[in-house]
Protein backbone atom coordinates (compact mmCIF):
# COMPACT_ATOMS: atom_id res chain seq x y z
CA UNK A 1 0.00 0.00 0.00
CA UNK A 2 3.06 2.22 0.80
CA UNK A 3 4.41 1.61 -2.32
CA UNK A 4 0.97 2.53 -4.22
CA UNK A 5 0.61 6.06 -2.14
CA UNK A 6 3.99 6.92 -3.43
CA UNK A 7 3.29 6.18 -6.92
CA UNK A 8 -0.12 8.20 -6.87
CA UNK A 9 1.42 10.80 -4.87
CA UNK A 10 2.05 13.18 -7.89
CA UNK A 11 -1.62 12.54 -8.39
CA UNK A 12 -3.62 12.78 -5.50
CA UNK A 13 -1.55 16.33 -4.50
CA UNK A 14 -2.40 17.72 -8.12
CA UNK A 15 -5.98 16.92 -7.39
CA UNK A 16 -6.48 18.46 -3.64
CA UNK A 17 -4.10 21.16 -4.68
CA UNK A 18 -4.79 21.84 -8.83
CA UNK A 19 -7.58 20.29 -10.24
CA UNK A 20 -10.16 19.63 -7.36
CA UNK A 21 -8.56 22.23 -4.89
CA UNK A 22 -12.10 24.00 -4.07
CA UNK A 23 -14.52 21.24 -4.34
CA UNK A 24 -12.23 18.14 -1.71
CA UNK A 25 -10.49 18.51 0.93
CA UNK A 26 -7.75 15.67 0.18
CA UNK A 27 -7.65 12.59 -2.55
CA UNK A 28 -6.57 9.61 -1.00
CA UNK A 29 -5.89 5.94 -2.63
CA UNK A 30 -8.90 3.77 -1.54
CA UNK A 31 -8.53 -0.47 0.06
CA UNK A 32 -12.15 -0.17 -0.72
CA UNK A 33 -13.10 0.32 -4.23
CA UNK A 34 -13.36 -2.50 -6.99
CA UNK A 35 -14.85 -1.46 -9.97
CA UNK A 36 -15.70 2.54 -9.52
CA UNK A 37 -12.38 4.58 -10.21
CA UNK A 38 -13.09 6.80 -7.41
CA UNK A 39 -15.54 7.91 -4.63
CA UNK A 40 -16.25 10.21 -1.76
CA UNK A 41 -16.94 9.80 1.51
CA UNK A 42 -17.18 12.33 4.52
CA UNK A 43 -15.31 12.68 7.69
CA UNK A 44 -16.40 10.65 10.44
CA UNK A 45 -18.56 13.32 11.83
CA UNK A 46 -19.95 14.11 8.63
CA UNK A 47 -22.92 13.30 6.68
CA UNK A 48 -23.55 10.76 4.10
CA UNK A 49 -25.33 11.93 0.99
CA UNK A 50 -28.90 10.12 2.13
CA UNK A 51 -28.53 12.58 5.64
CA UNK A 52 -27.54 15.40 3.16
CA UNK A 53 -30.86 14.91 0.93
CA UNK A 54 -33.03 13.91 4.19
CA UNK A 55 -32.02 17.27 5.70
CA UNK A 56 -32.23 19.63 2.49
CA UNK A 57 -35.75 17.96 1.89
CA UNK A 58 -37.35 18.72 5.54
CA UNK A 59 -39.51 21.68 5.18
CA UNK A 60 -39.75 22.58 8.30
CA UNK A 61 -35.48 23.61 8.57
CA UNK A 62 -34.51 26.85 9.51
CA UNK A 63 -32.98 28.10 6.05
CA UNK A 64 -30.70 29.87 7.97
CA UNK A 65 -29.38 27.22 10.39
CA UNK A 66 -25.90 27.85 11.14
CA UNK A 67 -24.98 23.70 12.07
CA UNK A 68 -26.81 22.45 9.11
CA UNK A 69 -25.06 24.57 6.91
CA UNK A 70 -21.77 23.84 8.47
CA UNK A 71 -22.65 20.30 7.70
CA UNK A 72 -24.01 21.03 4.27
CA UNK A 73 -21.12 22.54 3.02
CA UNK A 74 -17.73 20.41 3.93
CA UNK A 75 -15.50 19.25 1.94
CA UNK A 76 -15.51 15.46 1.67
CA UNK A 77 -12.48 13.47 0.62
CA UNK A 78 -12.46 11.90 -2.72
CA UNK A 79 -11.16 8.54 -2.87
CA UNK A 80 -9.11 6.94 -6.20
CA UNK A 81 -8.47 3.27 -7.15
CA UNK A 82 -5.52 2.60 -8.46
CA UNK A 83 -5.86 -0.24 -10.09
CA UNK A 84 -8.61 1.79 -12.26
CA UNK A 85 -7.32 2.32 -15.94
CA UNK A 86 -8.72 5.82 -16.17
CA UNK A 87 -7.11 6.40 -12.71
CA UNK A 88 -3.74 5.29 -14.59
CA UNK A 89 -4.27 7.53 -17.50
CA UNK A 90 -4.58 10.32 -15.19
CA UNK A 91 -1.58 9.78 -13.39
CA UNK A 92 0.37 9.56 -16.68
CA UNK A 93 -1.34 12.67 -17.56
CA UNK A 94 -0.79 14.90 -15.01
CA UNK A 95 3.22 13.34 -14.73
CA UNK A 96 3.92 14.09 -17.91
CA UNK A 97 2.22 18.25 -18.07
CA UNK A 98 0.53 19.33 -15.13
CA UNK A 99 -0.97 21.67 -16.52
CA UNK A 100 -3.35 19.33 -18.92
CA UNK A 101 -6.61 20.89 -19.66
CA UNK A 102 -7.86 17.28 -20.53
CA UNK A 103 -6.93 15.85 -17.25
CA UNK A 104 -8.48 18.99 -15.26
CA UNK A 105 -11.73 18.27 -17.23
CA UNK A 106 -11.50 14.46 -16.94
CA UNK A 107 -10.48 15.27 -12.94
CA UNK A 108 -13.62 17.37 -12.13
CA UNK A 109 -15.81 14.50 -14.45
CA UNK A 110 -15.13 12.02 -12.19
CA UNK A 111 -15.30 13.75 -9.21
CA UNK A 112 -18.96 15.16 -10.42
CA UNK A 113 -20.28 11.24 -10.90
CA UNK A 114 -18.34 10.28 -7.45
CA UNK A 115 -20.66 12.91 -6.17
CA UNK A 116 -23.60 11.15 -7.96
CA UNK A 117 -22.14 7.40 -7.46
CA UNK A 118 -21.51 8.45 -3.71
CA UNK A 119 -24.99 9.61 -2.89
CA UNK A 120 -24.45 13.26 -2.68
CA UNK A 121 -26.70 15.86 -4.38
CA UNK A 122 -24.49 18.10 -7.46
CA UNK A 123 -24.44 21.52 -6.94
CA UNK A 124 -23.77 22.38 -10.42
CA UNK A 125 -26.09 20.39 -12.81
CA UNK A 126 -25.97 22.82 -15.00
CA UNK A 127 -22.23 22.69 -15.75
CA UNK A 128 -22.42 18.85 -15.83
CA UNK A 129 -25.07 18.13 -18.22
CA UNK A 130 -23.03 20.89 -20.63
CA UNK A 131 -20.00 18.92 -19.86
CA UNK A 132 -21.56 15.16 -20.56
CA UNK A 133 -22.61 17.23 -24.11
CA UNK A 134 -19.31 18.20 -24.68
CA UNK A 135 -17.85 15.02 -24.13
CA UNK A 136 -20.50 13.06 -26.19
CA UNK A 137 -19.71 15.57 -29.31
CA UNK A 138 -16.34 15.15 -29.04
CA UNK A 139 -16.77 10.77 -29.09
CA UNK A 140 -18.78 11.31 -31.97
CA UNK A 141 -16.81 14.05 -33.95
CA UNK A 142 -19.31 16.84 -33.78
CA UNK A 143 -17.48 20.40 -33.60
CA UNK A 144 -18.10 22.34 -30.34
CA UNK A 145 -18.94 25.14 -32.92
CA UNK A 146 -21.82 23.34 -34.71
CA UNK A 147 -24.97 24.74 -33.89
CA UNK A 148 -28.32 22.98 -33.50
CA UNK A 149 -30.46 23.45 -37.13
CA UNK A 150 -33.11 25.36 -36.69
CA UNK A 151 -36.95 24.63 -37.40
CA UNK A 152 -38.24 24.66 -40.45
CA UNK A 153 -41.18 27.46 -40.64
CA UNK A 154 -44.88 25.50 -41.49
CA UNK A 155 -46.79 26.85 -44.20
CA UNK A 156 -49.53 27.97 -42.86
CA UNK A 157 -52.76 26.99 -44.63
CA UNK A 158 -56.29 28.95 -44.51
CA UNK A 159 -58.15 26.38 -44.39
CA UNK A 160 -60.45 25.79 -41.79
CA UNK A 161 -61.18 22.06 -40.02
CA UNK A 162 -64.29 20.25 -40.78
CA UNK A 163 -66.73 20.35 -38.48
CA UNK A 164 -67.91 16.98 -37.89
CA UNK A 165 -71.43 15.84 -38.70
CA UNK A 166 -73.29 15.62 -36.02
CA UNK A 167 -71.73 17.31 -33.14
CA UNK A 168 -73.80 20.03 -32.72
CA UNK A 169 -77.04 17.78 -32.29
CA UNK A 170 -74.62 15.90 -29.73
CA UNK A 171 -73.90 19.78 -27.53
CA UNK A 172 -78.07 20.19 -28.01
CA UNK A 173 -78.95 16.27 -26.89
CA UNK A 174 -76.62 16.51 -23.71
CA UNK A 175 -78.06 19.85 -22.69
CA UNK A 176 -81.82 18.45 -23.00
CA UNK A 177 -80.75 15.13 -21.66
CA UNK A 178 -79.31 17.22 -18.70
CA UNK A 179 -82.97 19.47 -18.23
CA UNK A 180 -84.97 16.67 -18.08
CA UNK A 181 -83.13 15.30 -15.88
CA UNK A 182 -83.51 18.51 -13.27
CA UNK A 183 -87.29 18.11 -14.23
CA UNK A 184 -87.84 14.80 -13.13
CA UNK A 185 -85.75 15.37 -9.38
Amino acid sequence: MEQLKTTFEPLTKWLADEALKEKILKAEISERLDESPCALVTSRFGWTGNMERIVTSQTHAKSQDVQREYYLSQKKTLEINPRHPLIKELLKRVQSDPADGVAKNIATMMFRTATLRSGYILQDTVEFAKSVEELMRETLGIPFNEPVEEEPELEETEEEPEEVAGEEEDETDESDSTDQMRDEL
